[in-house]
């Protein structure tokens, strides 16, 4: 499974150019890093045991991934990236959703490249962090 490297980003990228749905657009190479960072986080720091990305009522709650994750990943990306801040609402908006696409895709690829062939994955490397969970 293709996965992003673990390393940390370096510096900081100026995101110049938000959509009117948040989503970052210039300057492109950015923005690419950007939504690869997403995944990376998500990925690397959201346990695949969570149900949902948001609950839709209380009883839901414990299946859901808590709202201080969520935070905890805006202000790591954050670090690496700078948006306007006439934006930034907007920007958090879509790229928590965004999160939400990648963690769902990513268990989805889990599933079906190991539940549904009957393999257990090797958690070492990329899913190292998963193993617990």
């Amino acid at each position: 499974m293709k996965r992003c490297s673990t390393k940390k980003l370096e510096g900081r990228s100026i995101i110049t150019e938000v959509a009117p749905d948040g989503e970052p657009i210039a300057p492109e190479a950015a923005a690419k890093k950007y939504i690869r960072q997403c995944g990376c986080l998500v990925r690397d720091h959201i346990a695949i045991s969570f149900r949902l990305w948001k609950a839709n009522n209380p009883s839901e709650q414990r299946d859901a991934v808590p709202e201080r994750e969520k935070e905890w990943l805006w202000r790591e990306l954050k670090k690496n990236f700078m948006v306007p801040a006439k934006s930034e609402e907007a920007a958090k908006r879509w790229t928590l959703s965004k999160m939400a696409e990648q963690l769902r895709t990513f268990k989805k690829n889990l599933t079906k490249n190991y539940i549904n062939k009957g393999k257990t994955p090797e958690f070492t490397r990329d899913l190292a962090k998963q193993k617990d969970h």
